[in-house]
């Protein structure tokens, strides 16, 4: 099982040394576009 998750961990590393600025910046908008929409689904109390 530790194998498996060591083997994905390096996969994800050696894919994320290969990104440029503007790739750096997509996945960035991405992830903080998901993480406000799974804070709205946790009760968050604002609109937005």
């Amino acid at each position: 099982m530790a194998d498996m998750v060591w083997h994905y961990i390096d996969l994800v590393t050696r894919h994320a040394s290969h990104l440029d600025r503007q790739h750096w910046v997509l996945l960035s908008v991405v992830v903080l576009g998901l993480g406000m929409l799974c804070m709205r689904g946790f009760g968050s109390r604002t609109n937005y």
